[in-house]
């Protein structure tokens, strides 16, 4: 599977999971957090969530080895009570 392909199944899931998160009443909107994504993809992820209809914010954090799906309002990150996990693989820079 090609890394194109990759992202957008990623995409896929993400906006599977922040929906299923909606409808079990989580907060909403929601926020996807990643790390090791290039920043088109993040735009992409951004663009097929909001045309779900789902209102989300991206960024990159510092720390996270891995990209989440969390509810916006959450204030610490000592409290987090993570919705879905998503892994997001290493991607190596254009050459």
């Amino acid at each position: 599977m090609s890394a194109d392909s990759n992202y957008r199944k990623l995409t896929a899931d993400t906006a599977q999971a922040l929906h299923d998160a909606q409808e079990r009443g989580e907060s909403a909107p929601l926020t996807v957090m990643v790390r090791f994504a290039p920043r088109g993809v993040l735009e992409d992820i951004r663009r097929a969530l909001e045309a779900a209809g789902l209102e989300v914010s991206l960024f990159l954090p510092r720390g996270i080895c891995s990209g989440m799906i969390l509810p916006q309002n959450i204030r610490e990150l000592t409290e987090l009570d993570f919705v879905e996990k998503i892994d997001l693989p290493k991607m190596a820079k254009p050459r």
